[in-house]
């Protein structure tokens, strides 16, 4: 299930609102079921109810399927449609990341910690909870601890372990986690500066729908930088970066746009 799936914001009503017996007794023994039908009414606009979405979560989530428990953390972490409220996020992102066979929430309970919402900060804790998520292949469990070990307030960088963290995320398919490792060679960071290898990562998270990705690359083609300089192409790349919520990638494509 593609990750975007797992960010969108759901209902409005109180935890305590059930539904039908019959609803509940079919929740209860066909989670997944649920959990599906509660992506319908978030993604198809014709019955858009994002109130029937969280409720079918949460039964989901009642019966431990673990994707629905991962789904209410992000929604009461991000809380658009909602009030945001950190204490549930922890709730159902530790609850999730407590299921067994789960690969969700670990990361997500980490974020919680790294930035002291509904805790304190510790980056001890979340450094666990990072390495927990990333130890069972969960992306962004993985690109959190490049990133810390990157650069971080916390500790003295480690470029080596960074490295470690990026590729494993990028080989698990995380757009960031590929963004990530591009920097480090397109700075020299822990490795010999290498502008190649810095393309190939930029590339693949753009063809990952990364917004960073494409927009690397972007400058890579405006700039001339291990490709020949061609401006259409970084006007292309720009503009896919902007679609996907890069304010300096529609700052600079539009600036090429052709009067």
């Amino acid at each position: 299930m593609k990750l975007r799936i797992l960010l969108v914001i759901l209902g409005l009503l109180n935890l305590t609102i059930g539904f039908a017996n019959e609803t509940d007794l079919k929740c209860q023994e066909k989670a997944v079921e649920c959990f599906e039908k509660a992506i319908l009414y978030e993604e198809n606009p014709k019955i858009f109810n994002p109130s029937k979405a969280r409720k079918l979560y949460l039964q989901s989530c009642n019966s431990n399927y673990a994707k629905a428990c991962y789904n209410l953390g992000a929604i009461y972490a991000i809380g658009e449609y909602i009030e945001q409220d950190f204490n549930k996020s922890k709730f159902f992102y530790t609850k999730a990341c407590n299921l067994k066979g789960s690969i969700l929430g670990c990361a997500g309970v980490g974020l919680l910690y790294e930035q002291g919402n509904g805790v304190k900060q510790d980056y001890k804790q979340a450094i666990q909870y990072y390495e927990k998520a990333c130890d069972i292949n969960e992306s962004m469990g993985c690109n959190q601890l490049g990133i810390i070990y990157k650069f971080d307030d916390y500790q003295k960088e480690n470029y080596p372990k960074a490295l470690k963290y990026l590729e494993k995320s990028c080989n698990l398919n995380n757009a960031m986690g590929c963004s990530n490792l591009a920097h480090m060679y397109i700075k020299g960071l822990g490795v010999k500066k290498n502008i190649l290898k810095s393309k190939k990562f930029y590339l693949r998270s753009c063809n990952l729908n990364g917004s960073l990705g494409c927009f690397g690359i972007g400058i890579m083609y405006f700039k001339g930088e291990a490709v020949e300089k061609n401006i259409l192409k970084a006007r292309q790349f720009f503009k896919k970066s902007c679609k996907l919520g890069s304010k300096k990638g529609c700052s600079i494509f539009n600036h090429l746009r052709v009067k």
